[in-house]
């Protein structure tokens, strides 16, 4: 995906492993986005998503073998589709174990349904 700016601090410039590392966002996102990288999920920050003639920025994307699985974080529209996972504030501040649980879950199911797809 191209990028043409990301508002960072120059303490996440200098201490990035990675690209996804430099998005400035709300702690809780950092958290969540800690904590995926603790699990080693695999994932990528601030997507544009177009489906169904909606287009959208996803908070977190994580590439699954029957679609990709889409996080989004706080008090946004809801999106009622099957491969969406959404997180509240309360959710992801200090609880991030449980958001973790949720998406291995929705990884297992998605990792399930492909393979009955093939």
């Amino acid at each position: 995906r191209r990028i043409t700016f990301i508002p960072t601090t120059l303490h996440r410039l200098l201490t990035a492993s990675e690209i996804n590392d430099l998005w400035d966002k709300e702690s809780y996102q950092d958290a969540l986005w800690s904590a995926l990288k603790a699990h080693d999920i695999e994932a990528e920050r601030q997507v544009e998503i177009q489906e169904g003639g909606e287009r959208y920025v996803a908070d977190f994307v994580i590439p699954c073998p029957g679609g990709p699985l889409i996080i989004m974080c706080g008090a946004r529209p809801r999106l009622d589709a099957g491969n969406v996972l959404h997180f509240t504030v309360e959710e992801l501040t200090g609880a991030t174990a449980g958001c973790i649980d949720h998406i291995r879950a929705a990884l297992e199911r998605t990792e399930r349904a492909a393979g009955r797809n093939t």
